[in-house]
């Protein structure tokens, strides 16, 4: 399964329906970044009861998280962002600006 694609895992309240654009991720890739991982909440909308992973934001090079990064259009990116957060779409409001970015 790819974040692209429809989920509906065993545990989830909610289904994911992916993204609009099924195209496989154009590279997925693991790394290890220097910060620390921590569970909080006890539960959310998307999987019900339990905690939520968050990433602290300070490097500490005495902790290691590893993370599966995929390489998705910004459109897609889009779409996960906006399941994950309950969000409408809205497609004449972009939320970064695709210029800037880059």
């Amino acid at each position: 399964m790819s974040i692209t694609e429809t989920a509906n895992r065993k545990g989830m309240k909610n289904v994911c329906v992916g993204s609009m654009d099924k195209t496989p991720p154009k590279e997925i890739m693991w790394e290890s970044f220097p910060h620390r991982l921590f569970f909080g909440r006890e539960s959310s909308v998307t999987w019900g009861v339990g905690g939520v992973a968050f990433i602290n934001p300070l490097t500490n090079l005495n902790d290691q998280t590893h993370m599966c990064l995929y390489k998705i259009t910004l459109e897609q990116f889009y779409d996960v962002l906006f399941q994950e957060n309950g969000l409408t779409i809205d497609s004449d409001s972009p939320l970064f600006d695709l210029d800037f970015l880059q």
